[in-house]
């Protein structure tokens, strides 16, 4: 038997891997729970409600807060003075 690398593996390794699989084959293994798929949901929706949470709070609300921010600014600019700038309008995206 070779490695991927074209050298020959030793044959204690080859044995012992060999050894493991039919081991491994002897085994019977165990049905899954019947609870098993609820289990599941329940970790899979509480982390991913946990991740949404977080990236709502981290990301989404701040930049929302930005957006708006910009905009009361332009509000206030354009009630004093009359005039409307898209200077900043122009943003890299």
């Amino acid at each position: 038997m070779k490695t991927e690398g074209g050298e020959e593996t030793p044959k204690g390794i080859r044995e012992m891997s060999d050894n493991l699989l039919e081991q491994l084959a002897g085994h019977e293994v165990p049905p899954i729970p019947e609870e098993f798929d609820e289990q599941l949901h329940g970790r899979v929706s509480r982390n991913l409600l946990i991740h949404d949470l977080v990236d709502l709070g981290l990301r989404a609300t701040p930049w929302a807060m930005g957006i708006f921010a910009q905009s009361v600014v332009d509000l206030f600019g354009f009630t004093l003075s009359g005039r409307l700038q898209n200077e900043h309008r122009r943003r890299r995206r």
